[in-house]
């Protein structure tokens, strides 16, 4: 497992850290190995510290869409960071793509839509917000 330099680094924060016993202690494999490769692609898992100083993992929540009732049918906006996204309006018939773009919010304000659009990734970060 690749929790190696993130425990590392959690510890040298903290006075007391209780690691599970069913963790192993690993080293971080020879870059671009077969073995580097496969937990590059696992399953995305997140770390925390718990309020006692434990360690503990669990799978990565997804985003999920932002949704907007409309006109009998759905405003969806989808943000896959880096892999894009879209703002679309989904019917029980049809779906339609409005706009390509990482959409992490679609709302209602007095009386208009808005979406909002945007990423932070790499040395890219930009945001904007539309009205429909």
């Amino acid at each position: 497992m690749l929790y190696t330099l993130i425990i590392l680094s959690i510890m040298n924060s903290q006075s007391k850290i209780e690691i599970p016993k069913e963790y192993k202690l690993q080293t971080i494999p020879k870059y671009n190995s077969e073995e580097y490769r496969k937990l590059n692609f696992s399953e995305d898992i997140s770390i925390e510290l718990t309020e006692k100083n434990t360690i503990t993992t669990f799978k990565t929540p997804r985003k999920k869409a932002s949704e907007l009732n409309f006109n009998n049918g759905l405003l969806i906006g989808t943000d896959h960071g880096e892999w894009g996204g879209k703002l679309s309006f989904k019917t029980e018939e049809k779906e339609i793509k409005i706009k390509d773009g990482n959409i992490f919010s679609v709302f209602e304000f007095k009386g208009d839509i808005y979406f909002i659009q945007g990423l932070a990734h790499g040395s890219i970060n930009y945001g904007e917000i539309y009205k429909l």
